[in-house]
């Protein structure tokens, strides 16, 4: 009972509140990895939308080797970023996951050699920018909670209110029209799956 309480009262390294701030962010958030991403360091990248590698990468949660638990949110964003029982194998025994397999079983977005990794990462985030925000921002939101529609809901009358504010009123009963076709066909497709 005595290793039970440890745990409980171990305090994580990384603190919730900053995994859960980069999860929230309305953007993008790239994690480059050139090393070790370990501990807290992977439940950072976790919450990342993309996570770059070198070839020399490697992923792990050591926390039930010293008595603690990822404390950041690692358990619960590991198990969804990657196939149940490698991420269970991986909490369960505190074995680190090299770049290659993180890529084959999707915890990595790519692996880029050392030299080019932080360039490369940057000509994504630039490619990536280069695109319209509101869009970017309802992509993200929609994979926030990918089993409700209500955020594609959201979504949308924000973008209909935004793009109305500065549309001559044909546009904008053709934008309503558009979206009013599509609201019904999307909750029609929900009711039905």
């Amino acid at each position: 009972m005595s290793e039970l309480s440890t745990v409980a009262t171990a305090q994580p390294v990384v603190p919730p509140s900053v995994s859960a701030r980069f999860a929230a962010f309305s953007k993008p958030i790239f994690a480059s990895v050139n090393g070790a991403a370990a501990g807290g360091g992977l439940e950072i990248a976790l919450a990342c939308d993309f996570i770059i590698a070198s070839e020399t990468a490697k992923f792990l949660l050591p926390e039930v080797r010293i008595g603690s638990l990822p404390g950041g949110g690692g358990t619960q964003r590991l198990v969804r970023a990657i196939p149940r029982a490698v991420a269970v194998r991986m909490l369960y025994t505190g074995d680190a996951m090299d770049a290659p397999s993180a890529l084959a079983y999707g915890l990595v977005t790519e692996i880029v050699d050392s030299e080019n990794l932080d360039a490369h990462a940057l000509a994504l985030a630039t490619k990536i920018a280069a695109n319209a925000p509101l869009s970017l921002a309802a992509v993200k939101e929609c994979l926030r909670s990918p089993t409700t529609h209500r955020s594609v809901r959201v979504w949308m009358s924000s973008a209909i209110s935004g793009f109305n504010s500065c549309r001559p009123p044909t546009e904008r009963r053709a934008v309503q029209l558009f979206v009013t076709v599509v609201r019904q066909s999307f909750e029609e497709v929900m009711e039905n799956s």
